[in-house]
Parts: C-alpha cells; sequence; structure tokens
C-alpha cells in the first residue's frame, strides 16, 4: 500500500518541478484555504488542486489510494465545520446545538 507523499513514478511536468517549487506550491495552497471565506472561494482551490493532480498523470485510484489514510480526519473536519460553526446560514435550529 502506498502513503501520502510516496514518489509514484510516472513521467509528468509536476514530478519534473524543483523539490522547492513543489514544497512553495503546498505552502500557498495551505495559506489559501485558510484564507478563502466563501464557497466560490474553495471551488477555485479545488479546482486549482484538481489540476495539479490531472498535471501529475498520477491514475485517479491510485491518488485516492494515497488520500485513505488521511479521509478520517477531512471528513470530520468537514462535519465539525458543518455542525459547530456559528457563522453564515443556519441549515438547522433544533437539537441541541445552540
Amino acid at each position: 500500500m502506498r502513503k501520502l507523499g510516496q514518489f509514484y513514478p510516472v513521467g509528468s511536468p509536476m514530478h519534473d518541478l524543483d523539490p522547492r517549487a513543489k514544497v512553495l506550491a503546498v505552502a500557498v495552497l495551505a495559506v489559501g484555504l485558510f484564507l478563502v471565506g466563501s464557497l466560490a472561494g474553495f471551488l477555485v482551490v479545488g479546482a486549482a488542486l484538481a489540476a495539479c493532480v490531472a498535471a501529475s498523470r498520477v491514475p485517479p485510484p491510485v491518488f485516492y489510494g494515497f488520500l485513505r489514510p488521511v479521509l478520517p480526519i477531512v471528513v470530520a473536519t468537514a462535519l465539525f465545520q458543518a455542525l459547530f460553526s456559528r457563522e453564515g446560514r443556519f441549515c438547522s435550529r433544533g437539537g441541541s446545538w445552540r
């Protein structure tokens, strides 16, 4: 089983980049995720990430296999954000989440 960050041997423009450029790109993406405040912004960041994955030429099943170990953290974060956020429009006013 492959792990997140493990090298996958395939020829692509992303694999040919200098490692410092890749680290800088990941840092810019991480900062961008913290600065985004709207659904449109998240869609733009998601589209940029999808373009990077497509440029890497790693097959989607292999890519999703890399992400499998962090998927529970991503799902839990999304659930906590959706259930306990105090900003924006509420989906539900009932229950114990007041």
